[in-house]
């Protein structure tokens, strides 16, 4: 379906699949932790209960969002090849 050749314009010809594989690592890492952070934030909202504070809402409807973007960032990476997911158990 997909192939890297898109990407290969990106990086230079000795950094190519290396540097964007990493790349994409650290993206996921960094929305793994913009989540967390927003599941805290939204915890804190919960427990004050101030009207004056957005909506707890918010901050949920955040991290729905960016794990949708995780998902399709794994499945984009997975299937160009940048990514190998583990191999089955058994």
């Amino acid at each position: 379906m997909f192939d890297s050749t898109c990407f290969k314009q990106l990086l230079p010809y000795s950094k190519r699949s290396g540097d964007l594989a990493l790349i994409i690592k650290i993206i996921l890492i960094g929305c793994l932790i913009f989540m967390v952070y927003n599941l805290f934030r939204a915890l804190f909202i919960m427990n004050k209960n101030d009207p004056n504070q957005p909506s707890m809402s918010k901050f949920i409807g955040r991290r729905v969002m960016i794990s949708a973007f995780i998902v399709i960032l794994m499945l984009i990476g997975i299937m160009t090849g940048l990514i190998t997911p583990n191999p089955t158990p058994y």
